[in-house]
């Protein structure tokens, strides 16, 4: 009899922890958050552009360029494309075709970022159907011509990039295995430290940080000594201080967030724009149905960043307008907001 008890003790100490264990999780995951929509400005949608996860500005052309794929399909036939998308003319769906001339074939575009100077004009676009970071060569009509493909076996599952040279960029990777799956989602809840950032000099790879809890967004400051990373399960994003001349990047504190950060961008100014998904677990399923809607946040952070408490949403919405916000850019009095899943994105003033 007295087994029998410490067992039923045993048994019930356990459910409890585990219950316990379960609403700790939930409360981390923001399962009893609610978001309600605010912005400032106004908002219209542009329909019809599928899966905007990523955007950069281009000041020069006067175009955002757009990461685009219908990330719903489970078909295995359907290649993503990059827009040019011109904000002062959205109505022109003439313009809302790929760029890339269909090179590569099997292409999956997340992050991008755009780097200029008085001899290049190019886009770093990171692939995930062939984990790679490709380089285009950005003609003056916006036409897209593959200049590099870059791959390193180290790259297991790339996100974003941020471009630092004509062909020098870090590389965020999610995680060392393969970035989807079962074990890619236990190690989200659990905020396993294998995601990680590699380094492309030019003309070797090399690992610049590692242990990151599932690497993903990232940017560079304007003078380009601070490096920022989002970590995505660590709800904050990690800022590193950058050898210029080396490349070498070292840890330099975090900067904790409501939400969970994915993309980062910067504006001219060197403020960061981060889109945060508020709640993974509907995000999840958004991702799998438009029926199931996802809370989005768009986080402004004014760098250095000197206030009380974690930074206040610039954009936020309950998933009515848009679901699973990913990204951010300002291009001249226009604010474009993305999202992962949706078959449109939003034209803000």
């Amino acid at each position: 009899m007295r087994l029998f008890v410490v067992s039923c003790v045993l048994v019930l100490l356990l459910a409890i922890i585990g219950l316990g264990g379960a609403y700790v999780a939930m409360r981390h995951l923001n399962v009893f958050q609610e978001y309600e929509t605010a912005y400032a400005g106004s908002c219209i949608p542009v329909v019809g552009v599928p899966g905007v996860e990523d955007m950069a500005a281009d000041v020069s052309l006067k175009r955002a360029w757009l990461s685009s794929m219908d990330r719903r399909d489970i078909s295995g036939q359907v290649r993503g494309a990059i827009i040019a998308f011109d904000p002062e003319n959205p109505l022109d769906t003439a313009s809302w075709r790929d760029r890339t001339g269909g090179v590569p074939a099997v292409f999956e575009p997340l992050g991008i970022d755009l780097y200029k100077d008085e001899e290049v004009h190019r886009l770093f676009v990171v692939n995930a159907a062939r984990p790679s970071v490709l380089i285009y060569d950005v003609g003056p009509d916006g036409r897209l011509d593959l200049a590099q493909t870059l791959t390193d076996t180290r790259l297991t599952s790339p996100n974003s990039v941020v471009a630092v040279g004509p062909s020098e960029f870090y590389v965020t990777n999610s995680s060392q295995g393969a970035g989807r799956g079962l074990l890619s989602d236990l190690g989200f809840l659990i905020g396993t430290a294998s995601g990680s950032v590699l380094y492309f000099d030019g003309s070797s790879w090399s690992n610049a940080a590692d242990e990151l809890k599932r690497a993903n967004g990232i940017e560079i400051s304007a003078d380009g000594a601070k490096l920022y990373v989002a970590e995505t399960s660590a709800k904050s994003v990690a800022i590193f201080d950058r050898d210029i001349r080396s490349g070498v990047i070292v840890p330099a504190g975090a900067l904790s967030l409501e939400g969970f950060p994915d993309n980062i961008n910067r504006l001219e100014d060197g403020t960061l724009l981060v889109g945060t998904i508020p709640k993974p677990w509907s995000f999840s399923k958004h991702t799998s149905s438009a029926d199931a809607l996802s809370p989005s946040r768009i986080v402004k952070i004014e760098m250095p960043y000197e206030a009380e408490g974690m930074p206040e949403a610039l954009f936020q919405d309950d998933g009515e307008g848009l679901s699973g916000a990913t990204s951010a850019v300002r291009l001249g009095q226009k604010l474009l907001i993305g999202a992962y899943a949706e078959n449109k994105f939003l034209l803000c003033n």
